[in-house]
């Protein structure tokens, strides 16, 4: 049965009140949503985005207010809800349309951009829990999408059918009715009911309860799939009747990947999310989830995200790891070094030249900073296969990213070079402006990559420029395009970029410029409460005094693997081109690390970060001086396979409660072109009844303002961008650069 008005009406809220009560509760999340949308569509002027299944209108109307040079139409098949959106919401470049998703009308190509937000789920659910629909609608989707637009889908995600787990929900509750009742008797409910517009003999799922349970819980063992629809669904209690029609997930993350694929996507990033106030308010001390072993499991994802462009039929879709070569390392170079003080061992691995992270950028007629960078350029060491490094977040890459223009071996003709890379001529850019300098990783590689900043003379329209294949030597090397800046930094802060170094150098030319970042859309940080502690200058730390503490020697500390693989590239149907390239990895550890930045403000408001001291080679070896001041910083054992887990061993390493540490923003990776080193940021909020004296030990608070003021001397890149975000989220960015 083909979708319909009819279809759906079973959805329908009732008067005008039901319509404000139900989206007010759904539109919590819509600056996320926002976020994924705005970062990820190339919005040149005149561009049409097409916001499908629309709801309530809000997404639809930010969109369109936060880019006014763009067309946005939102489509949803429920009268009530366009009428709800077209009353509530009017600007020049918003409409509102009636329109079946399954079915949507248009010309082929369009649409420069489509956003499926929650809506998918209902084509499954009201079309008796099909799968074909939803293939179906991106299809017909698809095709009304130009070739290289981009379609988000913001949705939900199974865990596969087979897969049992325990389930612990609150015991406590009153009465029968469904919205006094416990959770527990709601899930036995729920299992008598899922799928309820199915007949009553095909509803339902297998549950069993356990006799023995913690206090305050009652324990049930039923599938995975099914125990996640019920925590996400467990509070809306008041619409249950509506809610317990529709099964929110259908496909797992892999399916996800392959339908997509099968139908003309590059699924550029796919991942789950979980809101944190959804985490905090509904599933922390509510539920609790484990494996059959009895190994607790990670809370359910309230979201899944994918980010699909289309490419053509033949057209690169995947960069993974294919198989180990056989010829050893030879580009990267090994070395050991020796501390003179302890005889502690270090290893270390550096490629030739010097890279320069490159930002050529221009103010666009609406006064928007817009920068150029790489989109869709080659980094395969994103899908590189598992070796004792769990993937925290679940995130997966296709492999072609958006990254800085970057240039290697840039000591000669750095501004041709430039010009060329970008498509642009050296005319356009009558000056390179020198930005930071930074260690991706100042314990694992011996390199420091510099920044440049280049004001470009353009009008600002719309640039994309090819890079030439042989660049990375696979079937493509992406192209050079023109971005609004505070895009990227909102795909950041929801980890769409993989690295941390355009953001960070995003930050860094806002700050030259005199300008600020749009609010914060990360995760919010708990509330700093006051500590008596002692701040020390940042200028004085970072003072150069010529400490020469390593010496070279033959014999290796055995902590970093130099491997070559070969790494191929893939269309839907074949091998496009097979390319060897070298990385490196901890030998004996997780690839994973965990960045903390001990956060406090003393008695006069002043926000200060926990800095270590500490003796490297790398810095030695480039500057002269062993001593670097960088952000604290450990690998993660290989044992944690959760975030909740690593925040607690966090926690535990800082002596503080777990409550304590949030994330700082999402993990990246340190550097793609030399390994697939994963930084995990976390931020630990001291209060009043923080140890500070111990901490004090081994941290020197500085005030995040010298910091700020300091940035170019700074040289740790975690350091930089977990102050950076903490910047950021604590919102004293326009007081620093009062």
């Amino acid at each position: 049965m083909t979708a319909s008005q009819d279809t759906y009406s079973s959805q329908a809220r009732g008067a005008g009140s039901d319509y404000d009560r139900y989206f007010a509760g759904m539109d919590k999340t819509m600056q996320q949503k926002l976020a994924v949308t705005a970062a990820h569509f190339l919005l040149r002027p005149g561009a049409v985005i097409a916001d499908m299944g629309c709801g309530s209108g809000l997404g639809s109307f930010q969109f369109a207010q936060l880019n006014p040079t763009v067309q946005v139409v939102g489509i949803d098949i429920n009268p009530g809800t366009v009428k709800y959106a077209s009353d509530n919401y009017k600007l020049p470049n918003l409409r509102f349309e009636i329109g079946d998703v399954e079915k949507p009308a248009g010309a082929p190509g369009c649409y420069d951009g489509i956003l499926n937000s929650s809506v998918l789920h209902h084509i499954y659910s009201f079309n008796d829990y099909n799968a074909a629909h939803v293939v179906n609608a991106l299809r017909n989707q698809m095709a009304l999408l130009k070739e290289g637009g981009i379609m988000v889908i913001r949705d939900f995600c199974a865990e596969p059918e087979n897969e049992f787990v325990t389930l612990d929900v609150l015991a406590d509750g009153e009465g029968y009715e469904v919205a006094t009742m416990s959770d527990a008797d709601l899930l036995v409910l729920f299992s008598a009911t899922a799928r309820s517009l199915r007949p009553e003999r095909d509803r339902g799922f297998f549950i069993e309860e356990s006799l023995v349970a913690p206090t305050g819980y009652r324990r049930f063992r039923l599938p995975a799939k099914w125990a996640a629809e019920f925590a996400l669904r467990k509070n809306y209690r008041t619409d249950w009747a509506a809610e317990v029609l529709e099964e929110y997930a259908w496909w797992t993350p892999a399916d996800y990947r392959r339908e997509l694929a099968a139908i003309g996507g590059r699924v550029i990033y796919a991942a789950p999310s979980w809101n944190p106030w959804i985490v905090e308010n509904r599933f922390r001390d509510k539920i609790r989830l484990h494996n059959e072993n009895g190994a607790p499991r990670n809370f359910p994802a309230t979201n899944y995200i994918a980010v699909v462009e289309k490419v053509p039929a033949d057209a690169s879709l995947i960069l993974a790891e294919r198989a180990v070569a056989l010829t050893p390392p030879k580009y990267l170079q090994f070395s050991s070094w020796k501390s003179t003080e302890t005889g502690t061992l270090y290893d270390m691995v550096a490629r030739p030249g010097m890279v320069t992270d490159c930002l050529p950028y221009l103010t666009g007629g609406d006064g928007r900073l817009m920068v150029y960078a790489k989109h869709g350029y080659p980094r395969p060491l994103t899908n590189l296969v598992p070796r004792s490094s769990p993937n925290l977040d679940e995130k997966v890459w296709s492999g072609h990213v958006v990254e800085p223009v970057a240039i290697a071996d840039s000591s000669v003709q750095l501004l041709a070079r430039l010009a060329e890379r970008a498509g642009l001529s050296t005319t356009q850019m009558p000056e390179l402006q020198e930005g930071l300098r930074y260690y991706p990783s100042a314990g694992l590689m011996d390199e420091i990559v510099g920044s440049v900043f280049a004001p470009v003379q353009s009008d600002g329209t719309e640039h994309s420029y090819k890079i030439s294949p042989d660049i990375s030597g696979f079937s493509t090397s992406g192209e050079v395009r023109l971005y609004p800046a505070q895009d990227l930094l909102r795909a950041s802060q929801v980890g769409l970029l993989p690295e941390a170094r355009l953001e960070m150098n995003i930050y860094a030319l806002l700050r030259k410029l005199g300008q600020r970042p749009d609010k914060w859309l990360g995760p919010e940080l708990p509330r700093l409460g006051q500590v008596d502690i002692y701040t020390c200058s940042i200028e004085a730390m970072l003072e150069r005094q010529g400490t020469q503490g390593f010496e070279a020697s033959p014999d290796g500390a055995g902590y970093l693997r130099c491997l070559r693989s070969a790494f191929s590239d893939r269309s839907a149907k074949t091998e496009l081109a097979r390319r060897e390239l070298e990385f490196v990895i901890p030998a004996k550890s997780s690839a994973n690390v965990a960045s903390v930045a001990v956060l406090a403000i003393d008695d006069q408001g002043e926000v200060s970060i926990g800095v270590e001291r500490r003796r490297l080679p790398a810095p030695q070896l480039r500057e002269g001086d062993a001593e670097i001041c960088v952000l604290p910083a450990f690998r993660l054992p290989s044992a944690i396979i959760t975030p909740e887990k690593a925040a607690e061993y966090v926690a535990a390493k800082f002596l503080q409660p777990r409550r304590a540490v949030a994330k700082l923003g999402e993990g990246y990776f340190s550097s793609l072109g030399m390994t697939p080193e994963r930084v995990y940021p976390y931020a630990v909020i001291l209060d009043g009844m923080s140890d500070v004296f111990q901490l004090s030990e081994m941290l020197e608070f500085v005030p995040l303002r010298e910091i700020f003021a300091q940035l170019e001397r700074v040289r740790d890149a975690h350091l930089l961008v977990s102050s950076l975000r903490a910047i950021h989220a604590l919102d004293l960015w326009g007081g620093f650069q009062a």
